[in-house]
Order: C-alpha cells, then sequence, then structure tokens
C-alpha cells in the first residue's frame, strides 16, 4: 500500500479537537514502529508491554549526572545515618578469597556487623549455639544444702542447660538423688551411686526458670563428697 493520503479541503470526516481558549487543538494517537509497521502506544501504568514507550537518558544528560552523584553521596552516608538512628545496619560481606586456614584470618571485633550465624572469623556455622554463649560451672558438695553451678549471666539473659556429670566420691554409699534447680524451682532429678560418674545430656536444652537465675544442685542425703561439672549457654530468647 502506497504512503500517504491526499486530503481535500472542506471535506472529510470530523477530527477530534480540544478547544482551549478557542484555539481548537488537534488529538492524536501515537504509534511507534519501523516503516510499514505501526504499534500503538499503550497507556498501561503496569507491566510494560511492547507498546511502552521507553526513554532512554544519556550519560552526558544533567538529570543523569546528578542522579549519579546524588546515589553516592545517599550510598556514603547510609551506614552513619542508620546506625545513628537504630535502623537496620548495612553489611557487605567481602569477595571470595583463598586462605591456607580460618587461623590465618582476621578476626572482626565483637561489635562488627555480619550476619548471625557468622563467626568472628567470617566463617559460617551450623554448631548449636556461638562459643561466646557456652557458659560452664563446676563445683562440690558435701552436704544437702543448695550448690551453685552456673551462676545468672545479667538482666534479661537466660541460661539453658545442656549437660551435667556428677561424681560420687563415697565408693560405699548408696544411690543418692541431685535435683537439678534453676534458682529454686526443680527442673530435674538424676541419680547417682557410690564411686560411679553419671554424665546427663539434654538434647533438647533444660529451659531456666527465668532469666538471669541460677542452676543449683541439692543432693537428698549429706555426703562425702560429689563433684559437678554443668555445661549450657546464654541467650536473650
Amino acid at each position: 500500500m502506497a504512503d500517504n493520503i491526499p486530503v481535500t479541503p472542506g471535506t472529510g470526516v470530523n477530527i477530534a479537537t480540544d478547544d482551549i481558549l478557542g484555539v481548537h487543538w488537534q488529538k492524536i494517537k501515537i504509534a511507534v514502529g519501523p516503516a510499514d509497521a505501526a504499534t500503538m502506544v499503550s497507556a498501561n501504568t503496569g507491566a510494560v508491554d511492547d507498546g511502552t514507550i521507553r526513554i532512554t537518558i544519556g550519560n552526558n544528560d544533567p538529570l543523569m549526572s546528578n542522579l549519579v552523584a546524588n546515589t553516592a553521596n545517599l550510598v556514603a552516608r547510609l551506614p552513619a545515618a542508620l546506625s545513628s538512628n537504630g535502623g537496620v545496619k548495612v553489611t557487605i560481606l567481602e569477595s571470595a578469597t583463598t586462605r591456607a586456614g580460618l587461623s590465618g584470618a582476621t578476626l572482626d571485633s565483637a561489635g562488627a556487623s555480619f550476619p548471625p550465624n557468622m563467626a568472628l572469623d567470617r566463617a559460617m556455622f551450623v554448631r548449636s549455639v556461638p562459643f561466646e554463649d557456652i557458659v560452664s560451672g563446676v563445683n562440690t558438695a558435701t552436704n544437702n544444702t543448695a550448690t551453685v553451678l552456673i551462676a545468672g549471666q545479667g538482666a534479661g539473659i537466660k541460661t539453658y542447660l545442656t549437660g551435667l556429670s556428677v561424681f560420687n566420691g563415697a565408693v560405699d554409699s548408696d544411690t543418692l538423688v541431685v535435683g537439678i534447680y534453676s534458682n529454686t524451682t526443680l527442673m530435674a532429678y538424676v541419680g547417682v551411686k557410690g564411686g560411679e560418674n553419671e554424665p546427663i545430656y539434654f538434647p533438647t536444652p533444660l529451659p531456666p526458670s527465668a532469666a538471669n537465675a541460677t542452676w543449683n544442685v541439692i543432693t537428698s542425703a549429706n555426703v562425702s563428697t560429689l563433684y559437678f561439672t554443668a555445661i549450657g549457654f546464654k541467650s536473650k530468647i
């Protein structure tokens, strides 16, 4: 089909216009495309389709220069702004490096920001608790009064018990029952024969009765000597 069509003055069809202060402005539809093809420009404001006009801004355009400068300024100021306002801290992980071993890694400071499943040496870990949260205690008991094994770890901090070892130093004694207490709340019992060692493990950690609670043991009777070793971890939850 030939391009262009003739227009005969004084005849034809109605033309869509908009009357603005007595002057008629013609309304038109926009189409884009190569020769012999036309795609109507879409009014779609959602997903971009074939009929949507795309605008490219040159890198020498003042708008682009200002955008680059403002973005660089925002990135430079963002960490300090978030930190001072108690916002989310942004951590940029270092690129992959080759190391002979983690023993040669430079440790981050304890106050540095990095993912919670990453140790100070930037190694991802799958251990149950971070090393710095492990707590333990040892003590001996010679009577049936409360003996502290692990002290409270501070306001708002809970201590979970994961293991306890009891050795009865009296070879000829009867089996003794030892109560495990969080503060004054009885949490578990363990029996120990004379001259024997009883290791107890809690696959599901034994929870404390309250935050900042101490872990204590009380025997069922006076003894010559009981030897205790306790281990667990501290947490805010």
